[in-house]
């Protein structure tokens, strides 16, 4: 469900109040089994006290003027639930890129300190002869091995992980297995979230309507700034839609048709609400009308014209035409509406060149 703009004129919406019933009776526990310990458990007492007087009614006008106690963040939280079109949250471009810069500093200088441990082993004093002869005693396992000599080897190795002499570079390898998990999640998140498109106009109208017209202090002030970042905010989900849905959903009458028009608990009594589905099945019956106008009507035409200029003129202008229409009711990239252009005109000059042979 997608929704229009909210008026922009004050009409209160009407959430009843709800009265707490009078509470069931505790059983007592008969036995050690957790249903009956659950049973006999004292309910949660809240730190709020309800008054006990009956008599309490406030006017709609006092409920909308103390808002943070009958709307506050349920009423806030259940009209964003109602559509993608109020679901609006904050990027927070800024802190993620300073996050990940941090993140990358800190693998970076591991990183550096990792290098210069196998520089340290490689550099590590190596005498060939003795080396040699060490390797010729492990192979044999009859000669008596050099102690000085196994020790200077295991100084100099880069070649294996499980018996590593080094328990700095086991450490740096344990911390980086975590924090590069730990950045590549966030940098495939951040690219998922950068590549959302940034809130409409439409979509801040209808957040900031319900915030500072339709119910005015129902949130802290302290806590409705993130609705002033425009640049900043992203709709929770994005759909593809074409020019032709967008100048539909523009047009306040259209929107109101009952044709689109669903009922939906939720919202505000200024928040009109109509079906996607039906706005998009109008938009395509629209698409296919265009389409096979555009594909008889100059097919009807160029039969009824002798002169080969005449033709082509036609051909030119219902080619251009058939651009437009096809750039208005599509989200395809340019070259794919070139493409559909060219087999547009290709149609047309076949149909023409066969009318010319019969003629």
């Amino acid at each position: 469900m997608t929704t229009s703009p909210i008026q922009m004129h004050q009409i209160l919406a009407n959430p009843s109040q709800s009265q707490s019933g009078p509470q069931a009776p505790i059983r007592q526990s008969t036995g050690n089994s957790l249903l009956a310990k659950l049973n006999a458990a004292s309910p949660v007492q809240s730190p709020v006290p309800v008054s006990a007087a009956q008599n309490q009614i406030f006017s709609e006008d006092e409920k909308r003027d103390w808002g943070f106690k009958f709307h506050g963040y349920p009423a806030f939280a259940r009209w964003m639930g109602t559509s993608e079109d109020f679901f609006l949250l904050r990027r927070f471009s800024d802190l993620n890129a300073r996050v990940l810069l941090s993140m990358q500093d800190e693998i970076m200088f591991l990183e550096e300190r990792l290098q210069a441990i196998d520089k340290r082993h490689m550099d590590a004093l190596f005498d060939k002869t003795t080396q040699g002869k060490l390797r010729q005693s492990i192979l044999d396992r009859t000669v008596p091995v050099d102690r000085t000599a196994q020790e200077q080897m295991k100084q100099s190795r880069n070649d294996t992980l499980r018996h590593d002499p080094d328990p700095e570079r086991k450490q740096i390898l344990k911390k980086l297995r975590t924090l590069l998990k730990e950045y590549n999640e966030s940098v495939i998140a951040f690219s998922d979230m950068r590549s959302r498109t940034t809130a409409n106009e439409r979509q801040i109208t209808n957040l900031e309507n319900w915030l500072y017209h339709n119910y005015p202090g129902a949130i802290d002030p302290e806590e409705h700034k993130f609705a002033k970042h425009h640049e900043d905010l992203i709709p929770i989900l994005t759909k593809d839609r074409s020019p032709l849905r967008h100048l539909v959903e523009k047009s306040r009458k259209m929107r109101s048709w009952s044709l689109f028009s669903v009922n939906k608990e939720g919202g505000t009594s200024t928040s009109h609400f109509y079906s996607g589905r039906k706005m998009d099945a109008f938009t395509n019956v629209i698409i296919i009308v265009l389409g096979l106008a555009m594909l008889f009507g100059p097919t009807w035409w160029l039969n009824s014209i002798e002169s080969a200029d005449g033709k082509l003129g036609i051909i030119t202008g219902f080619t251009f035409l058939f651009t437009v229409v096809l750039v208005c009711s599509s989200v395809e990239q340019p070259f794919q509406i070139l493409a559909g252009t060219a087999a547009y005109a290709a149609v047309l000059m076949v149909f023409m060149q066969t009318t010319s042979a019969k003629s």
